[in-house]
């Protein structure tokens, strides 16, 4: 047994969700070998007498795609949405090449602050033990959402040996001022992930769930999906980028449907919901602000930072970090100050020697999550400004955003 299957067998023994040790008794209407897996919870989707949500995803189905379709509703549903989904879970039992997993039915609901991380966590956890039994032959386990339409090209992508690839994206509406916020967010998104780039963090990728593929050994040692309600994409590709490299592949691009949804407390719906209220104040949408400029230079003084101190080879002044400020770069330091780098330094530089070592546990530290919020805090020093300012001065390229007019 290689070391892989070993940490992939130890997750689906401690970890995975009860769904994956009964799968195989549900798979007699399906083959007995697919390539690929996709994997895609659904909830509260649209009714449609001609085609299901399943059928608008694939525009070319395959029947070497075995699809995990994670029938859901959260505890707390009103009554419209359990009952739409509950008819749609009947519409897809059974269906030619799909698993379906019901968590709809009464008694199955999903506890409403796991929702959909819960319900990616149950469809890749079956993947999972299909690609181990060998039913799925790829190791990758692709994951969408169910108001996504995927490329020609999507499965044709090679995706090598990366921990977790993640694909392009675009929002699209036919109402012409859902369809500006949807410019106006994917574009913040895009702006978002170049800064990042620009500073020379390792996090530059976006975070959709909808448009990530993650390899099995990676998803069963970072432990799975987190059991979130909301962020649960975000903090799963935190994890990997830990521990692999996380690859962005802009050139597969996915449609997604802009839509107003409040399914979760914050994400993409209530993000469309207030750009669009501000296009009903003014339609330029020089109103919606985002990060300044600056804040991604300050990130990469931090970073600078954070490389002087894994080499640092002063004991006795790493010791005084507890309680005075960071020596470095000015503004940077003192933010990274403010994030409680000095007793976390403290303690690694007393435990590891090694300069690579100490590298490594500092940049662990400084995770995706950190460094969102280091440039939260950056606006105290340099305040949002309208993203489209931010664009049209240029400040670092930032490539992948929808065609749109800039100020």
């Amino acid at each position: 047994m290689t070391a892989e299957y070993a940490v992939i067998d130890k997750y689906l023994q401690r970890h995975a969700e009860p769904e994956s040790r009964t799968c195989t008794r549900h798979l007699g209407h399906l083959k007995s070998r697919y390539d690929r897996v996709l994997v895609v919870p659904i909830y509260d989707e649209p009714l449609d007498n001609n085609q299901t949500c399943l059928d608008r995803i694939l525009p070319t189905p395959s029947d070497r795609v075995l699809t995990i379709a994670v029938v859901n509703v959260p505890d707390n549903a009103p009554a419209q949405a359990i009952s739409q989904t509950q008819t749609l879970l009947e519409q897809l039992i059974p269906r030619p090449d799909t698993l379906t997993v019901d968590r709809a039915s009464a008694g199955k609901f999903v506890a409403h602050k796991e929702g959909v991380g819960l319900a990616r966590k149950i469809g890749c956890d079956i993947a999972l033990k299909l690609i181990r039994s060998g039913v799925v032959t790829s190791p990758w386990i692709y994951q969408t959402d169910a108001d996504a339409q995927l490329p020609d090209n999507y499965f044709a992508e090679p995706l090598g040996r990366f921990g977790a690839c993640v694909f392009g994206h675009i929002h699209r509406s036919t109402q012409p001022r859902l369809h500006r916020a949807a410019q106006l967010y994917d574009a913040h998104m895009a702006y978002y992930v170049a800064g990042l780039s620009h500073a020379g963090s390792s996090y530059a990728f976006p975070t959709l769930g909808s448009t990530i593929a993650i390899h099995s050994g990676t998803y069963a040692q970072v432990r799975g999906t987190p059991r979130r309600n909301a962020a649960e994409d975000f903090y799963l590709l935190n994890k990997v980028a830990k521990t692999a490299r996380v690859q962005f592949k802009p050139n597969v691009q996915i449609t997604l449907q802009a839509r107003l949804s409040q399914r979760v407390p914050f994400g993409t719906g209530p993000a469309l919901k207030k750009i669009v209220d501000l296009l009903a104040q003014e339609p330029s949408g020089l109103l919606y602000l985002s990060y300044h400029p600056r804040s991604f230079d300050l990130l990469g003084d931090a970073l600078a930072v954070i490389d002087k101190l894994a080499i640092d080879k002063n004991e006795d002044e790493s010791r005084s970090f507890n309680t005075t400020p960071i020596p470095g770069v000015g503004q940077a330091s003192a933010l990274l100050d403010r994030l409680g780098l000095g007793p976390i330094f403290a303690r690694i530089h007393k435990a590891h020697k090694d300069p690579r070592q100490r590298h490594i546990m500092l940049n662990q530290w400084f995770d995706g999550f950190r460094q969102l919020r280091f440039i939260h805090e950056a606006r105290h020093l340099y305040p949002d400004q309208p993203l489209l300012k931010s664009l049209a001065e240029n400040p670092f390229p930032t490539p992948h955003i929808p065609q749109m007019d800039i100020c």
